[in-house]
């Protein structure tokens, strides 16, 4: 990902954050020698010694996993993104661009058996449903009958690349007017982007000495 030194995102838990609120991604691979994508949700795990894991499911049904088992690939995160508009700035002569924030994760993926899999699958209906019985899931018929739709799998993490685009190359004054802009417009991806935008501010001139 192309990511200038202003845009970085230089913090790992902060990475890791991101993955944990943004974990509905697309999973990029090749397969019969073309690109190809899934719009599926992958939940980060670590493990006592270090290593990094995406954990997440396919459908048998979609052949993206025919071959992906050992192949390096891509996992894409994005966050609030929106249009920012020149007339917001204080410099002239400035054009239009986008904001957003978003993680590229890259690793090596592994296909998990059933008696691997049976357990991401708790794993995630804890992540997402934090009330759910997971026992009694585990036991009905439908999820059974699930299992056996689905192919688990692991990426190895490698590398996690964050951007965060929020106007840090503008000026203070400017960068206020954006998130002004941003949070009275009603949108609420806008709105959200308008404090991540304040925090990010905040964060800058706490660090300033």
């Amino acid at each position: 990902m192309y990511i200038p030194q202003s845009f970085l995102m230089k913090n790992h838990k902060d990475k890791v954050d991101f993955l944990k609120n943004n974990s509905f991604g697309i999973l990029f691979s090749v397969h019969d020698g073309e690109p190809y994508a899934t719009h599926i949700p992958m939940i980060y795990s670590a493990d006592e010694g270090g290593g990094e894991f995406l954990l997440g499911h396919i459908a048998r049904a979609n052949p993206q996993w025919h071959d992906m088992d050992g192949q390096k690939v891509m996992a894409v995160f994005q966050g609030p993104h929106a249009y920012i508009s020149p007339s917001w700035y204080v410099e002239r002569d400035q054009v239009p661009t986008w904001n957003y924030t978003a993680v590229h994760v890259t690793g090596k993926l592994e296909i998990l058996g059933n008696k691997e899999t049976e357990p991401l699958i708790g794993s995630m209906l804890i992540f997402y449903g934090k009330d759910v019985d997971i026992s009694h899931h585990l036991q009905e018929i439908p999820f059974s009958n699930m299992m056996k739709a689905i192919v688990g799998f692991r990426i190895v993490i490698e590398k996690i690349e964050g951007k965060k685009k929020l106007s840090q190359n503008k000026s203070s004054e400017t960068q206020k007017k954006v998130i002004d802009q941003l949070t009275n417009s009603g949108s609420p991806m806008s709105v959200e982007l308008g404090h991540i935008m304040m925090e990010n501010m905040a964060g800058i001139e706490n660090t300033q000495p």
